[in-house]
């Protein structure tokens, strides 16, 4: 009888399960040596699979979202990925993928903080058509019912979800 584990692929070694985790286990010593993140702060967790494995860092702090580029560079040097050198297809098998972004509850607590801001800002662009309002990362206008982010129309609807994150960049 196999003693080997449901779920578990005899084609990953035991070595290639560990370097995933030592590469995910460098990125939380790392980061915090340069921040002081824990895991309240900072999740980072490996997962492997049949023809490769991934590092998802979760950020879970709005501290913490203020270095997610510098987060995102840490993670980035454990990344591994093969690639056809004429095509630049990704080639299957071997590879390690890193994962960056924002916990849903602080996403959700960001769009809750700066939902009532950025309904103002709403607000304000559709009761002056064509004023172009400056964000750090965007410029957003109102003109002829649709709202215009750097150049691309959108619905209301569709501005009302995005705007919140835009608010928390800043304005210029």
């Amino acid at each position: 009888m196999d003693e080997t584990p449901r779920g578990v692929s005899d084609k990953i070694t035991g070595d290639e399960m560990t370097r995933t985790a030592e590469r995910a286990k460098q990125i939380r010593t790392e980061i915090k040596k340069k921040f002081g993140y824990t895991g309240k702060q900072v999740s980072v967790q490996s997962e492997n699979y049949s023809m490769g494995s991934s590092i998802n860092v979760e950020i879970k702090t709005e501290e913490a979202l203020e270095n997610r580029y510098r987060i995102d560079e840490i993670a980035r040097k454990q990344e591994k990925i093969d690639r056809c050198k004429v095509t630049g297809e990704i080639l299957s098998g071997g590879n390690n993928f890193v994962h960056v972004g924002m916990s849903w509850d602080l996403k959700e607590a960001l769009n809750e903080k700066y939902s009532a801001e950025a309904l103002e800002i709403i607000e304000h662009a559709e009761s002056n058509e064509g004023h172009i309002m400056k964000f750090k990362k965007a410029e957003l206008y109102y003109r002829n019912g649709l709202y215009h982010l750097n150049g691309r129309s959108m619905l209301t609807m569709d501005a009302k979800e995005l705007v919140p994150s835009l608010v928390r960049t800043g304005l210029e």
